[in-house]
């Protein structure tokens, strides 16, 4: 149940330093080194120290990196999975007699830095480029799409991540670079998912990108509906807001063990089964509109069913809670300073 990785991350110095400063929690990194792209010099910490309070680590080095001058950080990094439904955690599924074990992400609002190193602040962006190392028999997903799989070996394991491993046959999945976002929007999940797939071909650039759900075995078959207003929505969005769905796919996890109903992760959406799942042989109109209003969100709605009336159902739904909740002690601004990471959720 614990978990192995290595990132390589490419900076720039705006400020002469002889430091790095990064958010990490509950992770045992190695082997730190700082490379200059071009150069032979290998740069090593002095020392490692954690502040616990605000979730850093800090490396000091012995020599001093000049402004304008680009690096390359490197480090192993190991944890354990988490129970609790954030960072990198594990959730199951009854499949028979036997419990099947699946591992999956939600990092939203700041818990990226459960499961690895990075700068994990919403206003710090970056492109990501993901490998994942699997059981051979299990499925990886990303926020972009698979470009290679392949076997993956003891030979093939530059930075010993399958050191303590039991003895599996083991693949490698590597995926596209995603666009620039923020490290709350990163996702990957791995297990013995099935998927069903369909498409929906952009009204604005012609392109036609793939569009998948994945579920638990058991009840992928009530995921038909979930994929299909799916692809009827998107295109809808293209033409409202005159804007392009920028990743090459749109995937939708559906899981139980999920602390909200679903998370917006870009190209990964993950989502409960209660929200996503509809039995095929049922009729029921009740669960068809949780199912459009979480998949659609409220600006789709008035374009995709009008016969549901959802304008007007948005103001029983939605603006009597708002008032509500505004009406409490504790309410305040929609926008309000916070810099405390950890506050993050007490404002929102």
């Amino acid at each position: 149940m614990r978990f192995r990785g290595a990132v390589e991350i490419d900076l720039k110095v705006n400020a002469e330093t002889s430091k790095i400063v990064l958010n990490t929690v509950d992770l045992q990194l190695y082997d730190v080194s700082v490379t200059i792209p071009g150069g032979e010099e290998v740069f090593v910490p002095v020392s490692q120290s954690r502040d616990s309070t605000n979730q850093r680590a800090t490396f000091a080095f012995p020599n001093t990196f000049a402004v304008g001058v680009s690096l390359k950080l490197f480090i192993v990094f190991e944890g354990q999975l988490s129970g609790n439904l954030i960072g990198y955690y594990e959730g199951t599924w009854e499949h028979g007699s036997e419990k099947k074990i699946y591992t999956v992400t939600q990092f939203a609002a700041t818990a990226a830095r459960r499961a690895f190193p990075c700068w994990d602040e919403p206003a710090l962006k970056a492109t990501f480029v993901m490998s994942m190392i699997s059981d051979s028999n299990s499925v990886n997903i990303f926020n972009t799409l698979a470009v290679s799989e392949e076997p993956y070996a003891e030979a093939d394991d530059v930075y010993g991540l399958l050191k303590g491993a039991s003895r599996h046959e083991w693949k490698i999945t590597r995926f596209e670079a995603s666009p620039l976002m923020s490290t709350y929007l990163v996702a990957y999940a791995n297990g013995q998912f099935e998927y069903i797939e369909s498409s929906f071909t952009s009204p604005i650039s012609g392109k036609t990108r793939p569009i998948r759900v994945y579920a638990a075995p058991s009840s992928i078959h009530q995921a038909k509906y979930c994929l299909e207003v799916t692809a009827k929505v998107l295109p809808v969005y293209e033409e409202v807001f005159d804007i392009e769905y920028p990743l090459s796919k749109l995937d939708t996890l559906v899981i139980q063990d999920l602390d909200v109903a679903a998370m917006e992760n870009w190209g990964l959406i993950t989502g409960r089964g209660s929200r996503y799942l509809l039995d095929p042989d049922a009729s029921d109109l009740q669960q068809k509109q949780a199912i459009v209003s979480t998949v659609f969100h409220e600006v789709a709605h008035m374009w995709v069913f009008p016969e549901w009336k959802l304008d007007s159902a948005f103001i029983a739904t939605h603006v009597g809670r708002a008032m509500r909740i505004d009406d409490r002690l504790s309410s305040h601004p929609v926008e309000v300073d916070c810099p405390d990471a950890n506050k993050i959720n007490q404002a929102s």
